[in-house]
């Protein structure tokens, strides 16, 4: 079908990117240069940590990551 809304669209697979890493690895922590079925997902997740501290991530996907577990600010040594 039709896909309206492009930036949820690329989210939502994402998201299910992450969660598939987080159920096989037991954690949402991934590296910035883990790739998850030819995406970028570290990156992606990295991005999503910025979006978060300029306050321009979503309240539905910020609730949605915290539901599975993501870190939004690291001590550097874990990046």
């Amino acid at each position: 079908g039709v896909v309206w809304d492009v930036h949820s669209e690329q989210w939502n697979r994402n998201y299910c990117l992450l969660i598939k890493f987080q159920q096989r690895e037991g954690h949402s922590h991934v590296a910035n240069n883990h790739i998850e079925d030819g995406i970028r997902l570290g990156r992606w997740l990295c991005k999503q940590r910025q979006r978060r501290k300029k306050g321009k991530l979503n309240i539905k996907c910020e609730n949605q990551s915290d539901k599975i577990g993501v870190v939004w600010a690291f001590s550097s040594h874990y990046i």
